[in-house]
């Protein structure tokens, strides 16, 4: 018994000086601080726009009566005989007398027109630098959620005119956008232009930059014209998928047609199952466009059988998922002689049905 007592007398001993110890090193560390310095703070952000910065362009542009103008574009591909392409706004460069593309190094290279689409605010612009440039890479449209981050960077080349950054997320992935211009016939034309809404406020430095995910990749194009024209303050982007196809386009010099299939369309990678069953969808159904309306007017839709209910998987042997791939089909209408459309037809047990018509090209 003795020696339990001299047990716990020695231990609340222990303790007391210990605590006595510990109180000391606490008073101390209060009257002396240490103060610890931070040299770098990294983010996901820091480190896109660190590795974005020397892919994004000053685009100088010269007008008959003014001093140079500054925009932004970025760097979208070279080809083989050294050409570098630059994307940016139509809306900037039009009317434009010299036109020069400040690269991250400080050199300027002239630059030339290699065209525009008005319906995108997408102008691309050719030039032959002595020094080799680097490329962003491109994600893919379809694999966006609303809600993610996004981050888009405008020019930062110009000492006293340092480019904004637009920090945001992805609030509308299926916004539209209706893009008129007045022909050469003096009549207006008019088609409607997908494209993504990303919270934030709109800076003219801006437009024409790239829109990147955290991964880095390049999924959309700033706009300025469509931006300023929507009925919000939210920042609008043409999706990266449509601004490389209408661009392959202007290089190429061909033509791009905005014809529309007659079809109203629900995606079916976006049905819940409780919407299939309303659709009367069987749940293993998950690719595919649901046709909602036909209109019966259109002159494509006139030459096929195809009903409403019935499922659109394919165009010219090319599977369609999403209302961008009929899109994309349709843009290249002039390259193909037949169109084909493959269905799935669920009224008679999902029968795949083809129906093929000869194209008159106008």
């Amino acid at each position: 018994m003795i020696l339990i007592l001299v047990v716990l007398l020695s231990w609340n001993l222990w303790l007391t000086l210990r605590i006595q110890v510990l109180n000391d090193e606490l008073k101390n560390t209060s009257d002396n601080p240490t103060v610890t310095t931070v040299t770098k703070m990294q983010s996901k952000f820091t480190e896109i726009i660190d590795s974005s910065k020397d892919k994004v362009v000053d685009v100088i542009l010269t007008f008959s009566s003014s001093t140079p103008s500054i925009y932004t574009g970025f760097i979208y591909k070279y080809d083989e005989e050294g050409n570098v392409y630059i994307l940016m706004n139509e809306n900037a460069v039009s009317n434009a007398q010299v036109i020069e593309v400040s690269f991250a190094n400080g050199i300027s290279v002239p630059a030339e027109l290699c065209g525009i689409n008005h319906y995108y605010d997408l102008a691309v612009l050719r030039c032959t630098p002595s020094f080799e440039v680097p490329l962003f890479s491109y994600g893919k449209v379809d694999l966006m959620k609303e809600g993610e981050w996004l981050v888009a960077i405008g020019s930062t080349q110009q000492t006293l005119q340092n480019g904004p950054i637009l920090v945001g997320i992805l609030s509308n992935k299926y916004a539209v956008y209706s893009s008129s211009v007045i022909l050469e016939s003096k009549e207006t034309t008019e088609i409607n232009v997908p494209v993504l809404q990303v919270s934030g406020t709109l800076s003219r430095r801006i437009g024409g930059g790239p829109l990147m995910n955290e991964a880095g990749e390049v999924v959309g194009m700033i706009t300025n014209r469509l931006s300023s024209s929507m009925s919000d303050a939210s920042v609008v982007a043409l999706p990266i998928d449509e601004v490389i196809f209408v661009s392959e386009k202007i290089i190429a010099q061909e033509e791009i047609r905005y014809d529309e299939l007659g079809y109203s369309f629900t995606q079916i990678q976006d049905l819940t199952s409780y919407q299939k069953n309303i659709y009367s969808l069987r749940l293993d159904q998950f690719t595919g466009l649901y046709i909602n309306k036909i209109d019966r007017k259109n002159k494509y839709s006139t030459l096929f059988p195809i009903t409403e209910g019935d499922i659109l998987i394919k165009i010219n042997n090319q599977e369609v998922n999403t209302i961008r791939d009929v899109r994309l089909a349709m843009m290249n209408i002039d390259s193909f002689d037949e169109l084909i459309l493959t269905i799935v037809r669920p009224s008679a047990e999902y029968t795949e049905l083809e129906f093929k018509a000869e194209i008159v090209h106008d």
